[in-house]
């Protein structure tokens, strides 16, 4: 059909429209959401036998009032800004600085305070502000151009986490316990099957290859447990939501359960350690001595707990791993029960968020960073209670740890940049380009 977006009554009729537009994103995606509109409704008319100036005029009039017009464009595309994700991110921030206040009063009683004294609390408020500057870029930054760099973000994962491994120094950053994040980011925008054709192999073999064998094997090689299931967890996650082939989903779940049990009881230690989570008290030298103490700080509690600061020298790493423990333990039954519900209640906004977002590329942005934090939120309570194995999972937002703080809230920023634009059309979803 030949364009007629430079008819001069249909330009001053879009420019009536969005006169009234501040963000030029929303004009442009408005104007050619409309013009698809004029685009299709005169060459209609014209098939039926009207010239083209009349059909023009005709079907400009039947448009309507430019400026009641604009005004219902504003209220549908505007961007959106989902307040309950971000209110309930500063609460679980609050939470976090809260826990460690506690944890270094009670690291304060203890011969080990000089290593901590002053300095949790504190690095706490600094990254929380530092991921919160980071979440408000990320929702004003348009997601879609990150697509583009997917491969290249792939490949530079790769090669660091290939650096980490040979002891290269690279940053001076652990580079295993980030590449979750980074991977799907890179995902994101390589799984949909229409990424590989022109390479000439089958998606399913180049997904099997890249994206499940290479970085289990490099997992495997920094015996980093915990992100092997962090990503195969989110990869899973993300093969769902893209849709593809059954048999090869099939498969690479398989292969990937199948690394996944190899790495958590290939060798003696992991053995004796899943044994002190079966029976703790008859293998308190593998580690049943944790288990049995995080049960005796949780019985101990009660219902409003044994007081903020309360030290308690029988429990190791309040800080990190026990810190859910150690909040329940000062603050009660009731703080972590309402906890739980809290997160649980963040979970299923991620999820109802990622339902709502017709994109497929941003769905699995969000699908993808939904999956990590439902592991982390699931598996450090599981764990801090006594339900699951111990490992070294981070209890989101909350836990000391500058580098997953700026990733969660990294994560975050990008579901909010998704989510602010779920309501603007690509112009290829609007021209059908």
């Amino acid at each position: 059909m030949k364009e007629r977006g430079d008819q001069p009554a249909i330009e001053a009729y879009l420019g009536a429209v969005c006169r009234n537009m501040k963000s030029k994103e929303l004009r442009e995606e408005v104007k050619l959401e409309i013009q698809s509109h004029l685009q299709d409704a005169i060459e209609d008319k014209l098939n039926s036998g009207m010239e083209q100036e009349e059909a023009i005029e005709w079907v400009i009039r039947q448009m309507g009032d430019p400026d009641l017009v604009g005004k219902q464009m504003i209220r549908i595309h505007k961007p959106r800004l989902h307040w309950g994700l971000l209110l309930q991110l500063v609460l679980f921030i609050v939470v976090g600085a809260i826990s460690m206040y506690m944890v270094e009063l009670s690291y304060s009683g203890m011969p080990f305070k000089q290593i901590y004294e002053g300095r949790l609390f504190y690095e706490k408020v600094v990254y929380s502000a530092l991921g919160l500057l980071l979440v408000v870029i990320l929702y004003f930054y348009d997601y879609r151009k990150l697509k583009k760099y997917s491969w290249p973000l792939y490949i530079a994962t790769i090669v660091l986490m290939v650096t980490y491994l040979l002891d290269l120094g690279i940053f001076r950053l652990n580079w295993i316990e980030i590449s979750p994040y980074m991977l799907i980011l890179a995902l994101a925008g390589l799984l949909p099957k229409e990424q590989h054709t022109d390479i000439g192999l089958r998606p399913e073999l180049i997904r099997l290859l890249l994206f499940v064998i290479l970085p289990c094997l490099l997992y495997f090689q920094a015996s980093n447990k915990s992100a092997l299931t962090v990503y195969l967890c989110a990869y899973i996650v993300m093969m769902i939501i893209s849709r593809v082939n059954k048999k090869a989903l099939i498969g690479q779940i398989g292969i990937g359960l199948t690394a996944l049990f190899i790495a958590l009881f290939a060798n003696h230690s992991a053995r004796m350690r899943l044994l002190a989570f079966i029976n703790p008290q008859e293998n308190s030298d593998h580690g049943g001595y944790i288990y049995v103490q995080a049960q005796n700080a949780l019985h101990s509690a009660g219902w409003f707990g044994q007081g903020m600061g309360i030290t308690n020298p029988y429990l190791p790493e309040i800080h990190a791993d026990m810190v859910y423990t150690y909040f329940v333990h000062s603050l009660g039954w009731l703080a972590g029960i309402s906890f739980v519900i809290v997160s649980a209640s963040f979970l299923v906004l991620l999820i109802r968020a990622s339902n709502k977002i017709k994109d497929l590329y941003g769905k699995l942005l969000i699908s993808g960073v939904t999956a990590i934090l439902t592991f982390q939120f699931i598996w450090h309570i599981g764990m801090s209670i006594g339900v699951l194995p111990l490992f070294r999972i981070p209890l989101p937002f909350v836990g000391h740890g500058g580098s997953h703080m700026l990733l969660q809230m990294l994560a975050i920023g990008v579901v909010l940049s998704v989510y602010r634009r779920k309501d603007l059309l690509r112009a290829r979803e609007i021209t059908g380009g």
